[in-house]
């Protein structure tokens, strides 16, 4: 039989737990980084009051609100005025994308969801995992963040989810841009969302596709080369990542307006001050 873990990984959603927590006054719940979590954990302040910090600031919770606990996430919580809520531990391939569909960030407070049907969802939850009912417990997720969506809810602390994606794609060209085996299912299978989805916010947030800001990168590599060091265009089409120097060639005259040579040519017959 899997692990919860090993679960949440092969499943595109998982509801891994759930509980409704009531009347713990000295209950405090820490997340470290360092502990192996591959879920997130959503939670709905039900009555009371209390607090919660995250990365050195306090902030204030109530009936109403909701958090989020993403993973290696690390925040602590705890009661201030005799408090209840719903927790649910949520995992799989999709949930990310599905949670970042609404609003939702790597870290967020959404304030003030005083809503009855998203408060049923939660209570729904609950019990369909303690009824080992994995199918239920699935769809009133779902039914929560629709409900969610329809509200137009907005009110979030923190950064986004895409934009954590958007940034972390970024990185990952950054340092493997001269793999000529780059790819976009590498990319998207290294942040654990969907090709679809990666292109949708990738060009959302940078006007351009993954693969195009791929091509910039290496061709903006490839101009510095060009101007810096001896290297021939061969060299330098392999070193960036294109098997094919014609290819390569081909790319840097249609960014440029010039072939890599006359670049170099006209970058080396500039005169110096």
């Amino acid at each position: 039989m899997n692990s919860g873990a090993e679960q949440s990984k092969e499943s595109d959603i998982l509801i891994l737990n759930a509980a409704n927590e009531e009347f713990l006054p000295n209950k405090v719940v820490h997340y470290l980084k360092e502990e192996d979590r591959s879920y997130y954990a959503l939670h709905l302040v039900t009555h009371g009051k209390g607090k919660l910090i995250y990365n050195g600031k306090e902030y204030n919770l109530k009936k109403g609100d909701m958090f989020l606990v993403s993973p290696q996430s690390e925040m602590t919580y705890y009661a201030v005025n005799q408090w209840g809520y719903y927790w649910v531990n949520v995992g799989g391939k999709r949930v990310n994308e599905l949670l970042s569909a609404v609003g939702f960030g790597e870290f967020f407070i959404c304030k003030g969801v005083s809503d009855n049907e998203i408060e049923r969802a939660f209570r729904q939850m609950t019990g369909a995992v303690q009824s080992a009912d994995d199918l239920s417990a699935v769809g009133w997720f779902l039914v929560m963040l629709g409900r969610l969506r329809n509200l137009g809810v907005r009110k979030f602390e923190g950064q986004r989810m895409s934009e954590r994606h958007i940034d972390a794609a970024i990185q990952y060209i950054l340092y493997n841009y001269y793999y000529p085996d780059f790819s976009l299912d590498s990319l998207a299978g290294n942040l654990a969302i969907s090709k679809n989805y990666l292109c949708k916010i990738f060009r959302d947030h940078t006007g351009k596709t993954p693969f195009e800001y791929l091509i910039e990168v290496r061709l903006e590599s490839a101009r510095k080369r060009l101007e810096e060091s001896d290297e021939s265009v061969h060299e330098i089409a392999k070193i960036i990542g294109y098997r094919d120097p014609l290819y390569f060639s081909k790319e840097f005259k249609r960014k440029y307006g010039v072939s890599p040579l006359q670049y170099r040519k006209n970058y080396t017959s500039q005169p110096t001050e």
